[in-house]
């Protein structure tokens, strides 16, 4: 071969990593003593959606494409001939994914005043609907073991097909709060946020309207 072909292989245009800037990872706090007051730390997730199939196509230089002789009667070892000129293409297959940033755990510990015995509560944080994406639940368990979780629910959740059309898919409809009593979970508060009961609920009288808030 005369010469050498160019393997260069198709590239791929460089995936943007804007949305893992300016989340903030850590952090500590200080007394004027420079002694720990507070600490926090999170925790995120690239959670990659939809995907667009892509292809990256480059041409090779082009170069002379030899053939070896195997006629040794001559007495000058292997012969080559040239007999073409060889152009080719590289084609790279790829895809392109839409994907969030999703904070996934939190960890704070607060301090006492000689910087020391933290206290430390670990917030969980779980996305179970992609047609919102936003926390539908949330676990935070505290210094004492104890286990606070909180539901929330978005139109998806509900189908409510009137805030879907309205493109009001991250507002919460409701919220419910449970605490761990040994082994199970216990309904502690249920309520409705006013601002959709108001709009949903407009016929009814005050009296019911006040109880629906309640419950």
């Amino acid at each position: 071969m005369a010469g050498e072909l160019a393997y260069v292989i198709a590239t791929v245009p460089l995936v943007n990593q804007e949305i893992q800037r300016g989340k903030l990872l850590s952090k500590i706090d200080y007394n004027k003593n420079n002694l720990p007051i507070q600490k926090i730390s999170h925790t995120y997730q690239l959670k990659k959606h939809d995907a667009i199939n892509a292809v990256s196509l480059r041409r090779l230089l082009k170069a002379e494409l030899v053939v070896p002789s195997t006629d040794l009667k001559k007495g000058y070892g292997i012969l080559s001939a040239t007999i073409g000129v060889l152009q080719s293409y590289v084609i790279n297959k790829y895809q392109l994914f839409s994907q969030s940033n999703l904070l996934t755990q939190s960890t704070s510990s607060m301090y006492d005043m000689n910087g020391e015995n933290p206290v430390t509560k670990i917030t969980n944080y779980f996305y179970e609907n992609d047609n919102h994406l936003q926390p539908t639940r949330v676990e935070t368990t505290n210094s004492k073991e104890e286990i606070l979780r909180t539901k929330t629910y978005y139109a998806h959740d509900v189908n409510n097909q009137r805030l879907i059309n309205e493109h009001r898919i991250i507002e919460p409809i409701k919220i419910e709060n449970y605490v761990r009593v040994m082994y199970c979970y216990l309904l502690k508060i249920q309520h409705m946020l006013p601002v959709i009961i108001i709009k949903d609920a407009i016929s009814l009288s005050m009296s019911k309207l006040l109880k629906a808030i309640i419950l």
